[in-house]
């Protein structure tokens, strides 16, 4: 069969698709390293707390009450 003027040529929108989908990926993994950068940094900051909080108690007259 002949292709005709004006009629869409498959292999370009095929290829449009694909083009779609990589864009599409691109973004996921984009975001997907934003979100888990936040994450992480989030992560790190409660660790640092719960750092601060283990040598507040660790050491002697800081943080702790007198036993009654």
């Amino acid at each position: 069969m002949t292709a005709t003027i004006g009629a869409p040529d498959p292999l370009a929108a095929a290829e449009k698709r694909w083009q779609r989908i990589e864009d599409q990926l691109a973004a996921v993994g984009h975001r997907m390293r934003t979100d888990s950068d936040a994450a992480i940094a989030s992560i790190d900051d409660c660790l640092a707390r719960l750092d601060a909080l283990r040598e507040a108690l660790r050491t002697p007259g800081r943080g702790r009450r007198p036993v009654s």
